[in-house]
């Protein structure tokens, strides 16, 4: 009977260990899946405020967008004729540029998360037309005003 009490612990050992690794295999896959769950409530979070964003902006009047308040409150005054970007903007200081945009009263706090700070940082860009055309890359959001164009029928938008 001494003859097989060694192997029976070498087995143990061995049961031991794959049921470790499967353990260990299974906990990590649903780390894995959590954090997927969290990144596409992220993503479908962030894709419904930039519908939001580029819907109450559409709704203004290009003067207003590009009033010189508006710049000054971007810190980007100087650079508008071609192009400014702004990152890393709190939802608040995001209201504030709508605030004086002409949209008051606005609450985006519905996107923000009580246990992570900074938990949504946006980025606006504003940016002119070229005549050689601008490339609008993947994920970009951008909004053509058309509706005080003095003839429509000298305006070429090719897509």
């Amino acid at each position: 009977m001494n003859k097989y009490s060694g192997q029976a612990l070498a087995i143990v050992f061995v049961l031991l260990i794959v049921g470790s690794i499967i353990g260990f295999a299974l906990y990590a896959r649903m780390i894995r899946e959590s954090e997927r769950v969290v990144d596409e409530r992220a993503s479908t979070e962030a894709n419904e405020l930039a519908e939001t964003i580029v819907g109450l902006i559409g709704t203004l009047d290009y003067t207003q967008v590009k009033d010189n308040d508006v710049l000054e409150e971007l810190d980007c005054l100087h650079e508008f004729p071609f192009s400014c970007r702004v990152h890393g903007l709190s939802l608040n200081e995001l209201e504030e540029v709508l605030d004086v945009m002409g949209l008051e009263d606005l609450d985006f706090s519905r996107f923000e998360d009580e246990y992570v700070e900074d938990y949504c940082l946006t980025e606006l860009a504003l940016s002119s037309l070229s005549e050689e055309g601008v490339t609008i890359e993947k994920d970009d959001v951008y909004s053509v005003f058309l509706s005080n164009a003095d003839n429509l029928a000298d305006c070429v938008l090719e897509f």
